[in-house]
């Protein structure tokens, strides 16, 4: 589980400081290695030292690409047990040099190869701002790019058409903060406005998307159903820090 909200800045907000603001909460095992935020190879990123490829879930490279990873969340008896590392997807299309539109229309490709997910790419555009894509391979009609437009976007472990609770929840805050700082251009408002949502563990229930794609009833998922995920002490799992 993981969840991201992004806030793609128009050209025309001239008068906004931002082109970008990125809030990535990720939700793993704890005791899965994983190397602290560095460069490496002109991408800065926290890396997965337990696959081989070393992948990543959100990285950034030098020239201003950025890319996301989110799972589909799904049972684990549906899965792949010899799918391919995901962690490469990102680390692929960073280290490449093609469009956005490019990259994931080639990734569709070979999208059921992989386990579920959810791509997020973003490129500098000729204005000045970013260009944002997305691709998901489970749970959709197509598996195909989809741009998206200006302004606010919460994605989770669901289709963006089909979000979780939590996602909904989260993004109508999120749309407050940014509407907040348009009025006051307090940077230090605005970082701890985020980290609040970041760390917020209000329980979104019901969620029957999350109960459809678990199949589970609400007393299994439940822990599941917050921004920041925290379960009791027992279960080493949850929104690491």
């Amino acid at each position: 589980m993981c969840i991201t909200f992004i806030y793609l800045a128009s050209p025309e907000e001239q008068d906004f400081p931002y082109k970008l603001i990125i809030l990535n909460n990720r939700d793993e095992e704890f005791d899965r290695p994983t190397s602290k935020l560095t460069w490496e190879n002109k991408i800065i990123a926290g890396r997965d030292e337990k696959a081989a490829e070393r992948g990543t879930w959100f990285g950034v490279s030098s020239s201003g690409r950025i890319g996301i990873l989110l799972s589909i969340t799904e049972p684990k008896s549906d899965t792949k047990p010899y799918a391919p590392s995901r962690g490469r997807i990102i680390k692929d299309y960073l280290e490449g040099h093609e469009k956005p539109i490019e990259y994931c229309s080639k990734l569709a490709q070979e999208a059921s190869k992989f386990n579920g997910f959810q791509f997020v790419c973003l490129n500098r555009t000729e204005r000045n701002s970013y260009e944002l894509y997305t691709l998901t391979n489970l749970l959709v009609d197509k598996v195909e790019p989809i741009l998206r437009g200006y302004g606010v976007h919460g994605v989770g472990n669901s289709p963006m058409n089909k979000p979780f609770q939590k996602v909904i929840y989260g993004e109508k805050l999120f749309d407050q903060i940014i509407q907040d700082f348009k009025e006051h251009q307090d940077q230090d408002r605005l970082v701890q406005a985020l980290l609040r949502l970041a760390t917020d563990q209000t329980k979104c229930l019901p969620d029957q998307q999350l109960e459809t794609q678990l199949k589970q009833k609400e007393e299994s998922y439940q822990y599941l159903s917050s921004i920041f995920v925290r379960f009791p002490e027992s279960i080493h799992y949850g929104t690491r820090k």
